[in-house]
């Protein structure tokens, strides 16, 4: 990527970090979902039709991932990745840094080269660029010893005791989250009154659970989206047009939010 491109292009995920941090605030809902690439990814398998009514900005950004990703490497990490510029901020903070010795650097470039974010390493003394994701690439391919070091708090780490922290970091986080009971792996249940904007409403949802997160009656909801009771009140969204033609989820959300 041409550096005057490139940098510009590099901001543009925090703008993306800060518009998701204010709407997710503003509407107290996952409001990205519909815009998420990785999000429309998932969603593939619900067949094009559903994919192009619920995530049509997602799936395009889902393309120009893929394309980008084949052109340049770690594309979405660094140019569309809010959790890549939190993590970026995060780094700031860090007491983990990779020191250059400049006396010993023999300058041959082959750490940028390693690099997969296009840090120039062999221009730095300390390793403090927000982009660094601490891969230790640039590490392992130094022809010379002692030349980079990773250091905590000023104290010289061994790539061995860098990857076991990280892998105790990693694992041990989970294992927290698990055994507090924060952590699950499956969509949060329905609950009565738990829909509070139409946007929430998804087509993997089935009538009945629609009518308990809008916390109204199963009639009720046949008779505002204008369809018959013979519809089975365990059929999701993105089944309707089964039963009745032309009934999307897009419909069933446009139909609730103008009544």
């Amino acid at each position: 990527m041409p550096e005057i491109i490139d940098k510009p292009l590099r901001n543009l995920k925090y703008l993306i970090l800060l518009l998701t941090l204010g709407f997710a605030w503003y509407t107290g809902s996952l409001w990205m979902s519909p815009y998420d690439p990785y999000s429309a990814y998932g969603h593939l398998s619900a067949g094009l039709e559903t994919l192009m009514e619920e995530s049509l900005i997602g799936f395009i950004l889902l393309i120009v991932t893929i394309v980008g990703s084949l052109l340049y490497d770690r594309f979405f990490c660094k140019y569309l990745c809010p959790a890549g510029a939190f993590y970026g901020l995060l780094a700031k903070l860090s007491p983990y840094k990779i020191i250059r010795n400049d006396e010993q650097c023999i300058h041959c470039q082959i750490c940028n080269k390693a690099c997969p974010m296009n840090i120039k390493v062999d221009q730095e003394i300390v390793i403090t660029s927000s982009e660094c994701i601490n891969c230790n690439e640039c590490l392992n391919v130094c022809p010379k010893k002692d030349v980079l070091t990773p250091k905590l708090n000023k104290k010289s780490l061994s790539t061995a005791v860098v990857l076991l922290l990280s892998l105790g970091i990693f694992f041990g986080g989970i294992s927290l989250a698990k055994a507090s009971g924060i952590y699950t792996v499956t969509p949060a249940p329905v609950t009565s009154g738990s829909i509070q904007s139409v946007e929430q409403i998804k087509g993997s949802m089935t009538l009945e659970e629609v009518a308990k997160g809008l916390n109204i009656n199963i009639d009720e909801l046949y008779e505002k989206v204008g369809i018959p009771k013979t519809v089975p009140a365990n059929t999701k969204l993105k089944d309707l047009s089964q039963y009745v033609d032309g009934v999307t989820p897009e419909t069933v959300r446009e139909k609730l939010e103008n009544k």
